[in-house]
């Protein structure tokens, strides 16, 4: 399932096979032919391999089946495009409608889904961190796998930027945010991620921190696969699947 850095590598968004390609980043071209991104391209392997299908096969060869249901949160554009003709499958957000708010679930989407794509969104999801955890679980069907990524970076360290926040907001680039004493910071120097929606980032994760608080919350099997360092990228991603 996790053979994905093969040197000769099958897109699961076309169904090309070319050599793999090493990328500026992780949203640099996967593949020649389609010019699907490489964290589209691991994402979609992980979702297809949850699900059971043959390693070497590309959306485009599976059949409709509306029996499986899934969730994205906040999913690339392009595997959404991909997997909603496939499967009952829904890309929600947290800025826009269709709203998923992962640290606070609503009722009707408990034990609903198969699976669930979370790429690089818990490093922006609010304190307490293992609320989107226990999200992710609650949401799943007891068979169920959520398919997650976070971003790493070579050398550091676990981190919670906001330790014990309540409160937050955002002035000229400054976040000004109040812990549980009631005390008052400004970071001066916050990191916030592209894309749109909620991007400031509230922790650095590591491998070893993620698997530890799925474990934690309830996931019982967990797969990881952290991008190897070769790529030559200061950041890349750790890629976990993990069961209910």
């Amino acid at each position: 399932m996790f053979s994905i850095l093969r040197k000769k590598n099958c897109c699961v968004f076309c169904g090309t096979y070319s050599d793999r390609l090493i990328p500026s980043n992780l949203e640099g071209q996967s593949c020649r032919n389609c010019g699907i991104t490489h964290r589209a391209q691991i994402i979609g392997k992980t979702i297809v391999g949850g699900l059971g299908y043959p390693e070497a096969i590309s959306f485009l060869n599976i059949e409709s089946d509306m029996s499986r249901v899934g969730l994205g949160i906040s999913d690339d554009w392009r595997l959404a495009r991909a997997l909603s003709p496939l499967f009952a499958y829904t890309n929600s957000f947290l800025h826009q409608f269709p709203v998923v708010d992962i640290g606070s679930p609503p009722q009707e989407a408990i034990g609903k889904f198969e699976f669930i794509s979370c790429s690089d969104v818990l490093e922006h999801t609010p304190p307490p961190r293992n609320a989107a955890l226990l999200g992710l679980h609650q949401m799943l069907k007891p068979t169920g796998f959520a398919v997650i990524s976070v971003p790493l970076r070579r050398g550091f360290q676990f981190a919670e930027f906001y330790p014990e926040l309540t409160t937050w907001k955002t002035e000229n680039n400054f976040v000004r945010w109040v812990d549980k004493d009631g005390h008052e910071h400004v970071d001066r120097d916050p990191e916030f991620h592209g894309g749109e929606g909620l991007t400031l980032a509230f922790r650095q994760w590591t491998e070893e921190k993620l698997i530890t608080e799925l474990k934690a919350v309830g996931f019982s099997e967990i797969i990881s696969r952290p991008i190897p360092p070769f790529f030559g990228l200061e950041q890349t991603i750790c890629v976990v699947m993990a069961r209910k």
